[in-house]
């Protein structure tokens, strides 16, 4: 489960931090705020991520990994409603 959200999700956000955010957010400092905290989110799951790969190298799976990995389904759920907000109001204009 770990590997799919390193190799799906957390790549994908580095992608689209590297290229849709900034071409979005332009020189505009509101969308550059919007930007800032979707980046907020990918850094959030990249440390639910680390967090979890250090404890299952130390023992097997528990409650508190569990618990890591449903907190990074509901924070990765939040920010694909605020990145489709935003992505809608841009193609309005």
């Amino acid at each position: 489960l770990l590997e799919h959200w390193e190799a799906r999700v957390l790549a994908h956000a580095d992608v689209e931090e590297e290229g849709l955010y900034p071409e979005l957010a332009g020189d505009n400092p509101s969308q550059i705020k919007i930007m800032h905290r979707l980046q907020r989110d990918h850094d959030l799951l990249r440390k639910l991520a680390k967090q979890i790969k250090l404890a299952l190298k130390n023992e097997e799976m528990n409650h508190e990994v569990l618990v890591k990995f449903y907190t990074m389904i509901e924070v990765d759920d939040l920010h694909n409603e605020d990145e489709e907000a935003w992505v809608a109001s841009k193609e309005k204009g």
